[in-house]
Order: structure tokens, then C-alpha cells, then sequence
């Protein structure tokens, strides 16, 4: 199959967090006695899976688009033919569910003539094909043909350079009826909500969970939060069965949070200090990276990027806290960086920039296990820090050089 990372991942990814969130969260609410499970980036955006029942695994593919959106647009056309792929994968051996759910507004489609006339028909017009999935309308003869066309040549082109083109001699084979079956397995939802209101819907699932008590109030970001951060360290482990999330987890970061409620400690007053910190050096992370090292490998500074990306919304998640975080952490980094820049006069290798990280990271959660013992911090955990130690590379604070 075709990989299909996206090209803008970082746009997203919170986005793609919260909706399997949101799904993990309200699944758990519907059962809580069955087993739910959900991971990010195993089969496209999300996958959740009951251990129990009759319903079949679902895919979810994200997209946060913001403008309007056609059947005819190519993130619909794409995820179609993603869809096609698994479709084809898990055909005579298991069920399988599809859900689009993107940030947009829904617009008119306008084919080209050509392919009115690969499609069999006559004349070209404006349709609303995606309106009508979305409402749950059926679709004409004349859209489902329209429809089979379009992503017949998605699939075509995507495939091109793929030896025996994947499904393609398939699909074309599938009569109106079969392609028309095909959509209808795929539930298709645009909304206008973007981050801030998926926010606000994960909060009330939170809310809604059988795992929520009167402890837990105010404490409905921090355990969204929580569940996105395990999210995104799951997705990078090397066994695909790994990476799901499920009911025991949940419950698991639900106890976690009641433990790191405040015990009467002062909030760390190291934000106050914050602005004192000059800041001159206006590159990117990546581009402070590329200042020392011409040879580290582009996932893997996609990687550090998505982090940085995540770490701005724990930044408003955490709020003065984080910011007493990143001061304490600014000083143990600048000590790493000093003792690494001594007498060196080569660049730095990929595994140098790895190691000088782990290093920045390991000693910064040394330095929050001192600061616990005096004030209150509900950050307790590596990624979290890690994402803080990135973001100053990132916001002009630390240089490699």
C-alpha cells in the first residue's frame, strides 16, 4: 500500500489528538464493562477497536481544512482511495468501518466535461455530492457514476508507478450498486469546529466518563491533555500493537491525576522571571539544527517539529505552571549546551544532537523531582518536558551553536 503521510503534519496534529480522544472517551461512556481501544497513526488518522459486541473496527481520517470542500477536492479523493485500499485489505477476513471528519464548510462540485463523458453522461453541471453523503441522502445514478469516475482516476494516478496498480482492475470492475455500497459504509462529517472547540468537546467527554468523579473537577484539560500526550508517545513505537490506547489506560491517567492534586504547595514563582531572558536568536528549530549538522535524517526532524507543535498547546494547557517549567529548564539546558560547547571546534553529529536532548532531559526531570519537594507541579512527566525543551530551540531561546 502507498504510504500517505501527510505533507503538513504539524497542522493537524492536535486536531487528529483530540478527535480520537473524543472517540476513545465517548466509547468508554457508551460501555464502560467492554474493553475500548484506539491508536493514532496504525490505519490513517485514527482506529478504534471494542473488544466485545458486534461492531466493527473503525478508521477515522482527519482532515483540519478550514476552506470549502467538494467530493471532487483532492483531500476527499485521497481519502477515498485510502479507504478503497483497506477496504481491499480486510475483505473475507473482518468487518471494517470508515469515518471522514474534517474542519471545512461543504461546497458544490464542478467536474470537468471529460469526465461527464468517462462517467457516461451528458451534461456537465454543478452536483452536491459530499452535502448529500453528509446529510445521509442518497445519491443518484448520475452522482454515483460521477463518483466512481473521479476516484477511478485518483486511484489511477496514484498508482501509475506501482507494479500491478494496486486494486485498480477491481474497482473498475464494481458495478454503480457496489460503488454506491462502498460510500455508504463511510460516515462523512464536516463541521466548522476546529481545535478550540474540539477542546471543549473532549472536556465534556471527560465529564462523561465513568471514570470522572467530583475530584476530577477542574482537572478536565489536565486529563485531556494527558490522554493526547500518551497518544503521541504511542504513536512512535515500533510494534503496531503498541500503540493502542485503551479503558485501562483511560482509568489509569483518571487515578494518575487525582495523585498530583495540589497538597498545599505554592505554585513555583520562577514565571515571573521569564521576560528577563534576552532573546536574539530568531532561527527555527530546525534551522538551528541544520546550523550544526548537514545529515540529520528528515523523519526525524519531522519528529522533533511535531513535537514542538504539541508542546505549543500544553503551553496554554498548563499556563503560569509551564512557563516556571521552561524557566528552571532554560538554565539546566544552558548548562548542557556550555559543557558540550567546550574546546569543540567539529560540527555535531545526528547521534550528538540525539544525545545532548536525552541529556537536556534526563537532568531537567532531576531538576523537577528537586522542585517537587517545594512546589507544586502537576507536569511530571519526560515528554512533557521534552516538548518544553524543544520549544526553546524553537522560540529563540537555545542554540546547538
Amino acid at each position: 500500500m502507498i504510504d500517505r503521510e501527510a505533507g503538513d503534519k504539524k497542522k493537524g496534529d492536535r486536531f487528529q489528538k483530540l478527535r480520537a480522544c473524543i472517540r476513545l472517551l465517548s466509547e468508554i461512556g457508551l460501555d464502560r464493562n467492554n474493553r475500548i481501544y484506539c491508536a493514532i497513526e496504525l490505519l490513517e488518522d485514527s482506529l478504534l477497536i471494542r473488544e466485545q459486541g458486534d461492531d466493527a473496527p473503525c478508521v477515522e481520517e482527519n482532515k483540519n481544512y478550514g476552506s470549502s470542500l467538494t467530493f471532487n477536492s483532492s483531500p476527499v479523493r485521497n481519502t477515498v482511495v485510502a479507504f478503497i485500499d483497506l477496504d481491499s485489505r480486510f475483505l473475507g477476513n473482518s468487518p471494517i468501518r470508515f469515518s471522514f471528519y474534517a474542519s471545512a464548510t461543504v461546497g458544490e462540485e464542478r467536474f470537468d466535461k471529460s469526465l461527464f463523458e468517462r462517467a457516461g453522461l451528458v451534461s456537465p453541471g454543478k452536483s452536491s455530492i459530499l452535502k448529500k453523503l453528509c446529510a445521509k441522502e442518497p445519491l443518484s445514478g448520475d452522482d454515483v457514476a460521477l463518483c466512481k469516475a473521479s476516484i477511478l482516476d485518483e486511484y489511477a494516478k496514484q498508482y501509475a508507478d506501482i507494479a500491478g496498480h494496486g486494486h485498480l482492475a477491481a474497482i473498475s470492475a464494481w458495478t454503480p450498486e457496489q460503488f454506491g455500497q462502498f460510500l455508504s459504509k463511510v460516515e462523512w462529517i464536516v463541521t466548522t469546529d476546529g481545535n478550540a472547540e474540539l477542546e471543549d468537546a473532549a472536556v465534556d467527554c471527560v465529564r462523561k466518563c465513568p471514570f470522572y468523579s467530583h475530584r476530577h473537577e477542574g482537572m478536565e484539560s489536565v486529563i485531556v491533555g494527558a490522554i493526547c500526550s500518551e497518544f503521541e508517545r504511542r504513536s512512535e513505537h515500533g510494534v503496531p500493537m503498541a500503540r493502542l490506547l485503551g479503558t485501562p489506560d483511560i482509568e489509569n491517567i483518571f487515578l494518575r491525576t487525582l495523585g498530583v492534586q495540589p497538597q498545599g504547595k505554592p505554585l513555583d514563582p520562577a514565571h515571573e522571571s521569564w521576560n528577563e531572558i534576552d532573546v536574539t536568536d530568531m532561527r527555527s528549530l530546525q534551522e538551528k539544527i541544520e546550523a550544526v549538522t548537514a545529515s540529520y535524517p528528515p523523519k526525524g526532524l519531522r519528529r522533533l517539529k511535531r513535537r514542538v507543535g504539541l508542546a505549543k498547546d500544553e503551553a496554554r494547557l498548563w499556563q503560569r505552571e509551564y512557563v516556571s517549567l521552561r524557566r528552571r529548564v532554560y538554565d539546566v539546558c544552558e548548562d548542557v549546551l556550555d559543557a558540550n560547547r567546550h574546546g569543540r571546534t567539529s560540527p555535531l553529529t545526528p547521534a550528538e544532537i540525539d544525545a545532548i536532548l536525552a541529556d537536556m532531559v534526563t537532568r531537567s526531570m532531576e531538576e523537577l523531582t528537586r522542585l517537587n519537594k517545594t512546589y507544586h507541579y502537576r507536569i511530571q512527566d519526560e515528554i512533557t518536558l521534552r516538548g518544553a525543551i524543544l520549544s526553546l530551540f524553537d522560540e529563540c531561546y537555545l542554540a546547538f551553536d
